[in-house]
């Protein structure tokens, strides 16, 4: 059973916490992470979710992510999902995120990373990713519309590899 924290809608934690799979009321947040991993080939590191899973089963998905617990900061967060999901063990402590989204019920902080990993170092499969695979924003694109992917806008992944290539876009990016 994982505990979220429950924030106000100006990000302040309340001291409420969540069951998660249950409802959340209306005016609750939580708090997401998600790790981009872009390799020198500005190609983005993607997951396939097992069949099994209840949320976008077999469906392609950004590299990793996944809810704060209780107690945890985003760079805590960013540093477990990432070593959950794919077996890769980075440090976010001083990192902050490169840029954050605000959805219906979530604050999302967006960690974007430069890295060539090696797939066949990867820790897969495993309870949460099938497999794993590089993809240019194009395939990407293609993947989206050929409902390979989960149905991200195609305007934010156009933003997320703009800002993931072009280094002139954010000065911020991890090394």
């Amino acid at each position: 059973m994982e505990i979220w924290d429950i924030y106000n809608n100006n990000r302040i934690k309340t001291n409420k916490t969540h069951i998660r799979g249950e409802k959340l009321a209306k005016g609750d947040y939580i708090a997401i992470v998600m790790i981009l991993i872009f390799n020198s080939k500005g190609q983005m590191l993607l997951q396939q979710r097992p069949n099994h899973m209840e949320w976008g089963p077999g469906k392609w998905t950004m590299t990793a992510g996944g809810a704060t617990k209780s107690g945890e900061t985003a760079t805590q967060a960013a540093s477990r999902e990432l070593y959950e999901e794919l077996g890769i063990k980075m440090d976010f402590t001083d990192t902050r995120p490169n840029f954050a989204m605000t959805t219906q019920n979530a604050f999302m902080d967006y960690f974007i990373v430069r890295a060539d990993i090696d797939l066949s170092t990867l820790n897969l499969p495993n309870e949460e990713v099938a497999a794993a695979k590089w993809a240019s924003k194009e395939e990407m694109l293609a993947m989206i519309d050929n409902e390979e992917c989960m149905s991200y806008r195609k305007s934010f992944v156009e933003y997320v590899f703009d800002v993931a290539v072009n280094p002139m876009l954010d000065s911020t990016l991890t090394k």
